[in-house]
C-alpha cells in the first residue's frame, strides 16, 4: 500500500492556538512532491515511515527524526492514505551520505523545506492529484488550531525521550542530548561505570516467557463470555439525596451475586430499597433540627434539596436556621432559580417573602428569575414574577431577554405559548421603571415611584413625589415648569432625570442605611455637591476629606480640583494643599488599612453629614441686606432639616423668622434674626421662594 508522508514543522518556537496561518508551518519536500514508501496493508506503519524519512533527509549521519507518527483523516470518498510527521522547529535538511562520501545531490531532487503557503500556491497551479491531499492536510490543521493544547500535544518530545532525559541513571547517560557535554566533562571511570551499569541492568532485564496478546493494538472483535454478574441496588442512586435520614441506613441492604438466569433475588432488594428510601424523607424535619443534620447538611446544600424534594417544611426550617436563597451549588443554582425552574410557586413565595431579596436576582448566567421561568416554561411561576414587579427588560449574558426564550421555539408546548402571552400583555402595558442619571454621569434603572429622582438642569431642579409622572414632566419641562420657577430664556434647556438624596430624609434615618449600593448613590452626590463649593466647611475638613479621597482615586493627589473645592483652590497656594493632603492621605491610609471601598466612602460620608448644608435641597436666586446698602448677590440657596443656607451664610430655624413677599414676577423671603425686629435683616429674591417656603414649613415641624 503506498502511503503519503507529510513531514511538517513550526516556522517558530511558541505556538498558539487560535487563528491558522499557512506561512506559520514547512513541510518536507522530495523532488518537489511529498514523500512516498510503500508498506504492508496491515502493518504497522510507525517505524517504516520514520525509517524512511531517515533514509531521505541523511541516513545516518544527522538524519531528521520525527517526533511520531499521526493518521490525518479523510472523508469517506477517499482512500489515499496520508500520515503527519511532527518535527522540531530548527530541523534543516543535509546532503545524504553513504559509505562516507557525501552524494551529490541535484537541486531539483533534493529533500527540502518550503512554507506551506508556497505549497499550496503551487498544488493550485498544477491541479494535479495532490490537491485532494492539501484541503485535506488544512482542514486537519484547523481543527487542531481550534483544540486548545492540541498544538502543544503534536510538537511535543516523544514519550520515551522524555522518560530518558529526566531520569538520573547515570546508564542512560549516552542517550542523553547533551552527551557530548557530558562526555568532556566525565572521567574514563566514569564513562566505564555507565558501560558497567547499563549491563547489569541489560542483564536483570532478561525474560524467560513472553506472553503476546495477539488482540493488543487490533481492532478485531472478540467473544467473552460471563461467569457471574453482581449488581449494585444503589446504582443510578447518589449517596447525598439520602442526606435527610440517617446515612447508615442508606446501605444496609447486601449486594448479592447473582446468576444471569435469576433476577427476582436483585428485584426484591430493589423494592425493599425504595420503600426504605420512600420512608426515609418523612424523618427529613428532624434530621434538621439535629446537629449532626445540620452539619451534614451544611456540606450537601440542604436548602437546594429541599427545594427540589418540594418539601415546603424543610424550606421553611432550612430559612429559621438562616440559610441563603442566593447560595450557588456546584451547577450554578440558587434555591430561588431551581423553584422558578422546576415550578415550585408556593416554595418561590415562601423564600421571597422570608428573605426579602431583590425579585430580579440573577444567577451565574445572569438570568433572573423570570428569565428561568421562561425557558422551562412555567406559567404560574411567570404570572408569580409579574404581580410582584418583576423587571421584563431585564438582559442575561447571552443578550436576550425573558420573553425571546419561549418565542423563538420552534414548535412551542402549550406552557411556553402561556408564557409569552403573559409577558407580552406586560410588555403592552406601561412599564414602571426608567432610566435615571447618577451625578457622576452614569444611569441607572430605577423605579419611576422612587421619592429620590429630580428633574435637573441648569436653571433649576425639582424633586417629584412617589405620584408624580416622571416623562410627563420632562416633556413639559420646557413649556410650563421652567417658565413658573425661572426667569430666564428656556431655548436651550435640556433637562434629565437623576438620582438625588430626599430633602425630607433625616440624618437619623440616613445614619442606619448601611447597603453598600445606597452608600454608593449617596457618595456620589456628596462629593458631586462636595467639589462643585455647595458644602460650607473649613480647612481642616477639606483636608480630611481630600485624605479620604485620595485612598478612593489610589493617588491622584495632584490633582487638586477632583478633591478640593473651587472657591477653596486659590486661597492658598497649591504646595500648601498638596503637602496638607498628602500627609493627611498617609495618616488615612496608616489608620485604615482596607481595600473596602463602601468603608472609605462610609467615611466621607460621616465628615458630609457633620457639614451644616449637607442634605440640602438647592435653589438658585439673589440675596442682599437690609441692614446696610448693598446690591443683590447670585447665590444658591440650600433648604434642609437645619435651616435656610444661602451660600456664604446659613439661618438656622430656631434663630429666624420669615415671610413670603409676593411682587409682580418673584417672590421675596424676609428674613429677621431676632423676632423683636420689625424689619427684614435679609431679602432672598427668587421666583423658587414658594417651594423654598413650603419646603421650609415641612422640615422644622419634622424637627420640632
Amino acid at each position: 500500500m503506498e502511503v503519503t508522508i507529510v513531514a511538517i514543522k513550526p516556522r517558530s518556537k511558541v505556538l498558539s492556538d487560535g487563528e491558522f496561518k499557512l506561512n506559520n508551518y514547512e513541510i518536507l519536500l522530495e523532488d518537489n512532491k511529498l514523500p512516498c514508501t510503500n508498506i504492508l496493508l496491515d502493518g504497522e506503519p510507525t517505524h517504516l515511515l520514520l525509517q524512511h524519512l531517515s533514509a531521505i533527509t541523511g541516513g545516518e549521519n544527522d538524519r531528521l527524526k520525527g517526533k511520531r507518527v499521526l493518521y490525518v483523516p479523510a472523508s469517506n470518498d477517499e482512500t489515499e492514505a496520508l500520515y503527519c510527521i511532527p518535527l522540531d522547529y530548527n530541523d534543516i535538511c543535509k546532503p545524504a551520505v553513504q559509505n562516507g562520501h557525501q552524494l551529490k545531490a541535484v537541486p531539483s531532487r533534493a529533500a527540502k523545506f518550503i512554507t506551506l503557503d508556497k505549497w499550496m500556491l503551487n498544488v493550485i497551479n498544477k491541479n494535479d492529484r495532490v490537491n485532494p491531499i492539501a484541503i485535506r492536510l488544512q482542514s486537519w490543521l484547523l481543527d487542531l488550531h481550534s483544540r486548545p493544547g492540541a498544538l502543544k500535544f503534536l510538537f511535543s518530545s516523544p514519550a520515551e525521550d522524555r522518560f530518558k532525559w529526566s531520569i538520573s541513571n547515570p546508564a542512560f547517560v549516552q542517550n542523553h542530548p547533551n552527551y557530548p557535554f557530558v562526555r568532556k566533562t566525565s572521567t574514563n571511570e566514569d564513562e566505564q561505570l555507565c558501560k558497567e551499569l547499563l549491563s547489569l541492568m541489560m542483564n536483570k532485564d532478561r525474560c524467560n516467557i513472553v506472553v503476546a496478546n495477539s488482540l493488543f493494538g487490533s481492532s478485531r472483535s472478540f467473544k467473552y463470555k460471563v461467569d457471574r454478574l453482581v449488581r449494585n441496588p444503589h446504582w443510578g442512586k447518589s449517596p447525598s439525596r439520602n442526606i435527610l435520614t440517617s446515612s447508615s441506613s442508606s446501605y444496609n441492604i447486601n449486594n448479592n451475586i447473582i446468576n444471569n438466569n435469576n433476577n427476582s433475588s436483585y428485584n426484591n432488594h430493589l423494592q425493599q430499597y425504595q420503600q426504605q428510601f420512600r420512608n426515609s424523607e418523612s424523618n427529613a424535619i428532624s434530621f434538621i433540627s439535629s446537629s449532626a443534620g445540620r452539619q451534614c447538611m451544611k456540606n450537601n446544600f440542604p436548602l437546594h434539596k429541599s427545594v427540589r424534594l418540594e418539601n415546603v417544611e424543610g424550606v421553611r426550617h432550612c430559612l429559621a436556621l438562616n440559610y441563603s436563597v442566593l447560595q450557588m451549588n456546584k451547577y450554578f443554582e440558587t434555591p430561588l432559580h431551581l423553584a422558578a425552574e422546576l415550578g415550585f410557586r408556593d416554595i418561590l413565595e415562601l423564600m421571597l417573602e422570608v428573605s426579602r431579596v431583590d425579585i430580579n436576582e440573577v444567577n451565574h448566567f445572569g438570568q433572573s428569575l423570570l428569565h428561568v421561568a421562561a425557558l422551562n416554561g412555567k406559567p404560574q411561576i411567570v404570572d408569580l414574577l409579574l404581580q410582584k414587579g418583576v423587571d421584563t427588560e431585564l438582559i442575561d449574558k447571552y443578550n436576550k431577554k425573558a420573553i425571546q426564550y419561549c418565542a423563538v421555539v420552534d414548535n412551542p408546548t402549550a406552557n411556553l405559548q402561556d408564557c409569552y402571552r403573559l409577558i407580552k400583555r406586560r410588555f403592552e402595558q406601561p412599564t414602571g421603571y426608567i432610566d435615571v442619571n447618577l451625578m457622576d454621569g452614569s444611569c441607572k434603572r430605577l423605579s419611576s415611584s422612587h421619592s429620590f429622582i429630580y428633574l435637573h438642569s441648569d436653571l433649576a431642579e425639582l424633586q417629584l413625589k412617589s405620584h408624580h409622572k416622571p416623562i410627563e414632566h420632562l416633556n413639559s419641562w420646557k413649556t410650563s415648569i421652567i417658565g413658573q420657577f425661572t426667569d430666564q430664556s428656556n431655548d436651550k434647556e435640556e433637562p434629565e432625570l437623576y438620582w438625588r438624596r430626599d430633602v425630607l430624609l433625616s440624618l437619623k434615618d440616613e445614619n442606619l442605611v448601611n447597603n453598600a449600593i445606597a452608600i454608593n448613590y449617596l457618595f456620589i452626590e456628596s462629593y458631586y455637591n462636595y467639589t462643585k463649593s455647595l458644602y460650607l466647611c473649613n480647612e481642616k475638613d477639606v483636608i480630611f476629606m481630600s485624605g479620604v479621597i485620595m485612598h478612593l482615586f489610589y493617588g491622584q493627589f495632584n490633582l487638586l480640583d477632583i478633591m478640593i473645592p473651587q472657591h477653596m483652590i486659590n486661597k492658598q497656594n497649591p504646595s500648601y494643599w498638596i503637602r496638607n493632603v498628602l500627609e493627611q492621605y498617609k495618616v488615612y491610609s496608616r489608620k485604615l488599612d482596607s481595600n473596602n471601598r463602601a468603608l472609605h466612602q462610609l467615611y466621607f460620608l460621616k465628615m458630609c453629614r457633620s457639614l451644616t448644608t449637607y442634605g440640602c435641597a438647592f435653589f438658585t436666586g439673589y440675596i442682599k441686606s437690609k441692614m446696610k446698602a448693598s446690591s443683590w448677590i447670585s447665590v444658591f440657596l440650600g433648604v434642609n432639616d437645619v435651616g435656610l443656607h444661602a451660600l456664604i451664610k446659613s439661618f438656622v430655624y430656631r434663630d429666624m423668622m420669615w415671610c413670603l413677599v409676593a411682587l409682580d414676577r418673584i417672590c421675596e423671603l424676609h428674613i429677621r434674626k431676632n423676632s423683636s425686629s420689625k424689619k427684614p435683616d435679609f431679602v432672598i429674591s427668587t421666583k423658587q421662594a414658594k417651594l423654598i417656603d413650603i419646603l421650609m414649613k415641612k422640615l422644622r415641624e419634622i424637627n420640632e
